[in-house]
């Protein structure tokens, strides 16, 4: 029944209507709740096949990166590129698994040497994912060193949700729906000068994502430790009013792309000496679109799948009619939702209902929010301070 309710949940998620790239983390985010897989990536194909986007849920580092992106992603040349994966899927299988469809060989190749070793990838599970214009877009899901094998079982149900992320990748999202922060942050460490010192695991990844609308071949500067788009560098010039003590709030910057909202706060960082400002912080959250922040928490109010839908419905400012509508049922039916909705929930009026899941969904995310970023600031500050102990007793 857990795992039932887990599909559906998936299924719902993937035809909320969203634009693709704003829902496409949560999309693999919630695929590790269904297929156990250490990271996720999604790969945008163009009408001729060439790969010109992707999504890593954890990007690589930029050497490696650097030598994936140029060498690997689009070349035809060479045999185990994600270009070349479609050449492995037998007698139109839309899944493959990298243990039963590589040959030997692959363990001898550039590719598994260059980048699958270093990662310390051990498997991959990839799918082929058409959309309505017949582009072979693409899902990978891989696993590292010391995990299991990707069964059968699991191929199958990969191959079952594959239709659900075509749906996705069709949709044309309401850009008119409110953007409300997630727990997706992370947290940057610069100097007064504006250099990077430290950054968590997530912010690297959300600064790449605000930074390019499409991580393409051609697009990325993989060299450079962080990339600021042009919009960013206004939060850069702000710093020396935090250093002077001129700001009264801090300074904050949004910055609006295909990915979603991401807002940028800046906070002086005190060194031990009070009165010392010698560092910042800058704290990244990316937003999202009501409806998609709602998908992870309605599970905890005690209403019923149908109307969860209907208040997915509502975030999105679907009238009543419109409801129905989508749903295929009377507006007698959705009144009768609505009356159940409010009685469970302790609410009376469309309003004070928004409120309510608002103000759910705000106290959940704040707490993970607050979690995430001690527990990157601390990883970071902890690898900072060991690192030249470590090379002494090296």
């Amino acid at each position: 029944m857990k795992h039932a309710n887990a599909i559906a949940n998936f299924r719902q998620l993937c035809c909320l209507g969203l634009d693709a790239q704003v829902v496409m983390p949560s999309v693999l985010s919630t695929l590790h709740e269904l297929i156990g897989s250490d990271t996720n990536s999604f790969y945008w194909a163009t009408t001729t096949g060439d790969l010109c986007n992707v999504y890593f849920e954890q990007p690589m580092p930029k050497n490696i990166a650097a030598v994936y992106f140029s060498e690997f992603l689009n070349n035809p040349a060479q045999p185990y590129s994600p270009l070349q994966m479609r050449k492995y899927l037998r007698g139109g299988a839309v899944v493959g698994n990298s243990l039963r469809l590589f040959e030997k060989t692959f363990y001898n190749s550039d590719l598994y040497n260059l980048i699958w070793r270093p990662l310390h990838r051990r498997q991959l599970l990839w799918a082929r994912v058409r959309d309505t214009q017949n582009r072979a877009n693409g899902l990978a899901l891989s696993r590292v060193d010391g995990d299991s094998d990707f069964t059968e079982r699991d191929e199958q149900l990969l191959a079952q949700l594959v239709p659900y992320v075509a749906h996705a990748l069709d949709a044309r999202g309401n850009h008119e729906e409110e953007f409300v922060d997630s727990t997706d942050c992370g947290l940057m460490i610069l100097d007064a000068q504006g250099r990077l010192r430290h950054q968590s695991s997530d912010a690297r990844r959300l600064m790449l994502l605000a930074a390019y609308e499409k991580i393409a071949p051609d697009s990325v500067d993989w060299q450079r430790d962080v990339v600021l788009p042009a919009a960013l560098k206004q939060l850069c010039e702000k710093f020396g009013a935090v250093f002077s003590g001129r700001a009264t709030c801090p300074p904050t910057l949004q910055h609006h792309n295909a990915w979603g909202k991401f807002v940028f706060r800046a906070y002086p960082l005190e060194d031990v000496e009070p009165g010392s400002h010698s560092l910042i912080g800058v704290n990244i959250e990316r937003h999202v679109p009501l409806s998609l922040a709602l998908m992870q928490t309605l599970p905890a109010f005690p209403i019923s799948a149908k109307q969860k839908e209907v208040c997915l419905l509502l975030a999105r400012g679907y009238s009543q009619r419109k409801i129905a509508d989508s749903l295929g049922v009377s507006p007698h039916t959705v009144t009768d939702h609505m009356r159940k909705i409010y009685d469970k929930l302790d609410v009376h009026s469309h309003t004070e209902l928004l409120r309510t899941l608002k103000r759910g969904r705000a106290q959940c995310g704040a707490a993970d929010t607050r979690y995430s970023a001690l527990k990157n600031a601390i990883r970071s500050d902890f690898s900072a301070s060991l690192s030249p102990i470590l090379k002494r007793v090296l």
